[in-house]
């Protein structure tokens, strides 16, 4: 992935604030109503949006406009937006596609800077919806409005209290610093909870942009980039408007150190008709698409378990600080089989299984008995299940190894046996101990991809700062891509400094 482009980010003039969308001081919400609020999985889309505002303790006003009420769930509502008293920063539309275009030039004309648009029909579908798509996309352009949508589930800023938001939010929802956008509203939600229930990785922002009819995905990565709350910018994209806004927001957020990672739709021309039926994007060639990624440092991933596992590595504080770069891993297993498997994938994925230093392989001949394997990956075989002193001075001789720059162990996380008959638990216990002495990275990873994480090995294990993965192809690929994009930094420290003795 290293390329260097040590070209200054551009003037911040090509960037609109994006405050009165990601962080309004007030909102009024267009298609609440009286329906029956029995079954909340039927809840108008409106009431939605109310119920999450409140149960979230949004700190600004909230107006509904609905000309047949005069209150719905405690909020005063207006036959219009001109009838409403004060100027509102932004409106969130629940209403049918024919309304939104006539909805929108009459909010911009009472001075509202900001919208959602929930509706599908519009470029996706052609024709009346191409046309539907234009008319929005021209007050965007003309008269500087903040569009999120249409066809999308909306924003949520998690920090500032405010989900703009399609679909019921959790009361447990977990804050952090993950900033994911993703042009899928169903599949934004379905990485928002795995990263939250089976990584434990909180978030900052969920943006589910949809058709980018206003608002693009550069400028969500751009207003992502200076946001105080977050480090890392995780996205799922079918397609990208401006390839040269996109590569100076690049360019930005290498200089203050905040990852964008990319999971890229539409790489097979079965993937790019998909993704023009979807959100009406033109998904470009794949080799296109990852050459404008490299000179920005921009971390391309190609699956869902990769895309999740590489955020989870970066998002981890205490593994990414405990980093100093390289590529050679070890690791520790209790099976032979899974040994010679990771082996295969880690060397696939372009790190390195060293070989171990000679002073580790004394020190693990005098203090494990009988132990046969001095090896990297080192396999605790059957008398590590047997014998609990084992698996710490296995995990100890890796961490004090020169040779190795990451120490990976293979756990199971996500067993599905009774706690008395499975192991994971007492090796992540010694993981987590040893991790909190280390000054050595530890990464874990389970077997196999799929099912429910337990919480008492995960939750102890992120906040020692062990990051947890699934499968050995994908916590390879993700420790390799961690390895990327440390090389392109130092690259990219270097040719500036260059520069800079070069006058």
């Amino acid at each position: 992935m290293v390329s260097i482009d040590s070209t200054e980010p551009k003037s911040d003039a090509l960037w609109r604030d994006l405050s009165p969308l990601m962080a309004p001081n007030s909102v009024a919400v267009i298609g609440a109503s009286q329906r029956s609020l029995s079954a909340l999985n039927r809840e108008p889309r409106g009431n939605r949006v109310i119920r999450n505002l409140k149960n979230f303790g949004y700190p600004g006003r909230i107006v509904t406009v609905n000309p047949k009420y005069t209150e719905v769930m405690d909020c005063p509502f207006y036959p219009d937006i001109a009838a409403i008293p004060e100027t509102i920063d932004c409106i969130v539309l629940a209403v049918p596609n024919r309304h939104v275009p006539d909805l929108l030039e009459s909010a911009v004309n009472c001075g509202v800077r900001a919208a959602v648009v929930f509706a599908a029909g519009f470029a996706e579908i052609g024709g009346e919806g191409q046309e539907r798509q234009a008319r929005i996309e021209a007050l965007s352009r003309e008269r500087g409005l903040l569009i999120c949508g249409p066809n999308c589930y909306g924003v949520f800023n998690v920090h500032g209290k405010a989900p703009l938001f399609a679909s019921t939010i959790s009361q447990g929802f977990l804050p952090g610093p993950v900033a994911l956008v993703s042009q899928s509203g169903g599949l934004g939600t379905t990485i928002a909870n795995a990263l939250m229930i089976n990584r434990r990785v909180g978030l900052s922002h969920i943006v589910s942009c949809g058709n980018q009819a206003g608002t693009t995905v550069e400028e969500y990565f751009n207003y992502l980039v200076e946001d105080p709350n977050t480090r890392v910018i995780a996205a799922f994209v079918e397609g990208f408007k401006h390839a040269e806004k996109l590569a100076a927001v690049a360019r930005k957020a290498a200089e203050r150190n905040k990852p964008v990672i990319v999971l890229k739709g539409g790489r097979s021309e079965a993937s790019q008709r998909a993704a023009a039926s979807h959100t009406g994007s033109v998904a470009g060639p794949a080799d296109i698409t990852d050459a404008a990624f490299r000179p920005g440092g921009i971390v391309s991933v190609r699956g869902l378990t990769e895309f999740i596992d590489t955020v989870s590595l970066f998002s981890s504080d205490g593994f990414v600080k405990k980093y100093k770069g390289g590529r050679r891993v070890g690791i520790v297993s209790g099976s032979g089989g899974e040994c010679t498997l990771v082996s295969d994938a880690a060397v696939s994925a372009g790190l390195e299984v060293t070989e171990l230093a000679e002073t580790t392989k004394r020190q693990l001949q005098e203090t494990v008995a009988n132990f046969g394997n001095m090896n990297n990956p080192l396999d605790g075989t059957g008398a590590m299940y047997d014998d609990e002193k084992i698996f710490p001075r296995l995990l100890q001789a890796l961490i004090d190894d020169a040779n190795i720059d990451i120490v990976t162990v293979n756990l199971e996380a996500n067993d599905p046996r009774p706690k008395e008959l499975k192991s994971g638990n007492r090796f992540s216990a010694a993981t987590e101990k040893a991790a909190l002495a280390s000054k050595k990275p530890i990464a874990c990873f389970s077997s196999v991809v799929g099912g429910a994480i337990d919480p008492e090995i995960l939750a102890p294990l992120r906040e020692a700062g062990v990051p947890l993965m699934e499968g050995a192809e994908c916590a390879t690929a993700a420790i390799r891509n961690l390895a990327e994009y440390d090389e392109f930094r130092k690259a990219r420290g270097a040719a500036r400094q260059q520069t800079k003795l070069n006058g």
